[in-house]
């Protein structure tokens, strides 16, 4: 499935995520079907079927037993709603996935969701709250560089995570 949705063949890769959703069902692998249903829920955002996506996201959440990839679900459930222009639930997606990274120190995470977060409170006016998020962004990067010491690998993190510089400016 992550092939197929990699090469953007979305018909084969949700037939196989919802393959692996129905498998792991019937193994009553509960946080697994979590997982599942956030791959399937990320093909259909990206095909543009937002309700169908959230209601994905949504279910994932209520599967999901542990806390590391709820961030993720959280992160394009907020992407979800902010394509609709449902601004709050976007902001209440995003805010969820920046507390959860913080809570279980999955630092690599938090510039996207500080990004995130940071879109969305600008897209609400909340101008000097996005300022403050942009800020916690490019400060998540610069201290995941910080330990490397190899130039090369330095920046290509920065090239990653380039938007937020850009935003910054």
């Amino acid at each position: 499935g992550i092939v197929y949705r990699d090469q953007g063949r979305w018909a084969e890769a949700l037939a196989c995520f919802e393959a692996y959703v129905a498998l792991r069902q019937a193994d009553e692998a509960y946080d697994s079907v979590g997982r599942g249903l956030n791959n399937v829920g990320e093909i259909l955002l990206f095909q543009g079927h937002l309700a169908e996506a959230i209601a994905a996201f949504q279910a994932a959440l209520e599967k999901m037993t542990t806390r590391v990839y709820r961030i993720d679900t959280h992160l394009y459930l907020g992407l979800a709603y902010q394509a609709m222009g449902k601004l709050n639930q976007a902001k209440e997606a995003f805010t969820n996935a920046l507390a959860t990274a913080v809570a279980i120190n999955r630092h690599e995470i938090l510039p996207h969701a500080h990004y995130r977060l940071g879109s969305i409170l600008a897209q609400l006016g909340e101008k000097t709250a996005a300022l403050s998020q942009y800020k916690l962004a490019a400060q998540s990067v610069e201290t995941a560089m910080a330990p490397l010491r190899y130039e090369g690998l330095r920046m290509s993190l920065v090239g990653k995570w380039q938007q937020i510089y850009e935003t910054l400016v």
